[in-house]
């Protein structure tokens, strides 16, 4: 793969448009439906530059870029090279709000819906229709795609064609026009352009209100989008619940767009089936998902990843309850929720002995410091009396010294009044503390003419 970007770097005097264009030509060659090229595939193929031999070759560009595709394994070929060469690199796509969505995610999304064999598969914004060649492993030719941008839908209609999908179509247009589907879908996929005059509600609405009763969707977005910050968001969202069952969402690791920026999740839904108040969908952490950035490479998984994923989808299928609510939870869900993990989340877990002690150690920490500025009335309010002189429950002054405490507790005005100085007094107890704030108290008020007495 790498030696054909190289080589479409040197010998093809492409853009990030043209590249994928041409690869898809060649590969549609390759596969005996050249018949199936459009006009601008044609153009790209005819090129002069492209046929001409290169003394260094030997050979036409033309030629040397079939030969190297001949030998490439990648199940995505027009993919890789259009996410790589211009979602991610600061190219148009990006600028559109067009990121690809990883190849390890549509398959975790076939998962997730239960695709089986006959299920007739949409997907509107298929972009390069990764998705559908994914799902196709799954349920064979039966998959339909929409996309408004010209160049994505001579891609995703390639790369369908290319995997054999005869009786699958693509359509050319705007996923909100009206009787441009005929087929009854069982299963829908979306991930939104992103920075739209369209949110991303208003797409899951539209896909949802597209599916068959009963239909189950799966949907890729920013977690943003689950939250509803506007007063349009939250209607969109009753709106939702109204007419389709929301079944859980799972956040998703952070670097899953690693160099986008989104922090995605995925949302499932079960379309033309009202969501019941009692109804308790699953919301899930899967941040941790075993994928990790390496440096120069990207987004790879650990050797954890498979087994994350077994987890995840078991504990989806309510295969099994071991898990923690860090990880999962279920609640029933109103418009006005965040409808992410981090909003219904509790902490079911007991601490460790180890934890204990580490936050009574930071408690110890925070109480000293606190005491050492002259704050320590802040720690036991709870067991302050009275001020012993004029009885308001008002308190603000406790003393400690060293390990010894004094339960003295006193208003502002009456230790004002008072005269005391406290500062260097050692060991008292709560009588002598007393009995020598009165004393202090009385021995003033003896210029007033009154004697103050114990309450």
């Amino acid at each position: 793969m790498e030696k054909l970007v190289e080589a479409l770097e040197t010998y093809g005097a492409l853009n990030n448009i043209e590249k994928p264009l041409l690869v898809s030509a060649l590969l549609l060659q390759l596969k005996g439906k050249g018949s199936s090229l459009s006009n601008a595939q044609q153009n790209i193929l005819t090129r002069s530059n492209l046929n001409i031999i290169v003394p260094a070759l030997g050979k036409s560009p033309i030629e040397y870029f079939s030969e190297l595709l001949s030998k490439v394994t990648c199940d995505d070929v027009i993919s890789e090279l259009y996410g790589g060469d211009y979602s991610f690199t600061g190219s148009d796509g990006h600028n559109l709000g067009i990121v690809l969505t990883p190849e390890h995610i549509c398959e975790l999304c076939c998962e997730l819906l239960g695709l089986k064999n006959g299920d007739f598969v949409f997907e509107p914004c298929c972009g390069t229709g990764r998705f559908l060649v994914k799902a196709m492993n799954f349920v064979g030719d039966c998959v339909c795609g929409v996309e408004l941008q010209e160049d994505l839908f001579t891609l995703s209609r390639s790369n369908i064609l290319i995997h054999g999908g005869s009786k699958s179509k693509i359509f050319h247009g705007d996923f909100f026009s009206k009787n441009l589907y005929e087929q009854e879908f069982y299963a829908g996929f979306i991930n939104p352009p992103y920075s739209q005059k369209v949110t991303e509600l208003e797409f899951i609405a539209r896909l949802l209100d597209i599916l068959k009763v009963g239909g189950r969707a799966a949907v890729v977005v920013p977690v943003s989008t689950m939250i509803g910050k506007t007063k349009k968001d939250k209607n969109i969202k009753a709106e939702i619940l109204k007419r389709h069952t929301l079944e859980g969402v799972i956040t998703l690791n952070k670097n899953t767009f690693y160099g986008v920026g989104t922090v995605p999740c995925i949302a499932m839904f079960t379309a033309g089936v009202p969501h019941q108040p009692e109804h308790e969908a699953k919301f899930i952490n899967f941040e941790d998902d075993g994928y990790e950035v390496k440096k120069h490479v990207g987004l790879v998984p650990n050797d954890t990843a498979s087994e994350k994923r077994k987890f995840l989808l078991e504990c989806w299928r309510c295969e099994r309850s071991d898990f923690r609510s860090k990880f999962m939870v279920k609640s029933t869900v109103e418009p006005e929720d965040e409808w992410l993990h981090s909003f219904y989340y509790y902490n079911d877990e007991i601490p460790k002995e180890e934890n204990f002690m580490k936050s009574l150690e930071d408690y110890l920490t925070f109480e000293a410091n606190m005491i050492f500025h002259g704050r320590g009335y802040l720690f036991d309010r709870k067991e302050l009396k009275p001020c012993p002189f004029c009885g308001s429950q008002n308190v603000e002054y406790q003393f400690k010294r060293g390990r010894n405490f004094c339960a003295l507790a006193v208003c502002h005005d009456c230790l004002m009044q008072s005269g005391i100085t406290l500062d260097g007094i050692e060991n008292w107890t709560e009588k002598s503390a007393y009995d020598v704030l009165l004393e202090h108290w009385n021995r003033r008020s003896l210029y007033g003419g009154f004697q103050l007495e114990k309450r």
